[in-house]
């Protein structure tokens, strides 16, 4: 199922942030829309991600599938995992003391890369 955030800030686990009036499970296609910020304090599971807004993650997230930031977008990760079977961050992104776990494309705008380990970067 695709699950949208509603275009106002809230927190993740807010089941008012998203269209479907839940939070996102890991069966879910996740959507942070444009004009929209979400923060992530607690781990998340989903099939896929897509963030065409801003996302700020505190912890690990794991898409089954893909993660991707569009240009435009606004990726914030602090202390945060990200794994994936494949990755596109394209947008602005900071990192600090984050880990990196998927095969794809890092060519964000405006990179900040204080702390980061892993990557399995191809592409």
């Amino acid at each position: 199922d695709q699950v949208v955030s509603v275009g106002r800030s809230g927190d993740w686990e807010d089941p008012t942030t998203w269209s479907t009036g839940q939070v996102p499970s890991e069966d879910d296609d996740v959507l942070v829309s444009s004009g929209t910020e979400v923060i992530a304090d607690s781990e998340i599971r989903v099939h896929s991600l897509r963030v065409q807004g801003n996302l700020t993650v505190n912890a690990p997230l794991t898409a089954t599938t893909s993660i991707t930031s569009e240009k435009g977008s606004f990726l914030f990760l602090f202390y945060a995992e990200l794994r994936a079977a494949s990755g596109e961050l394209h947008g602005a992104t900071t990192c600090q003391n984050c880990f990196f776990e998927f095969y794809g494309i890092i060519d964000a705008q405006e990179p900040s890369f204080s702390s980061w380990k892993g990557p399995s970067f191809s592409g």
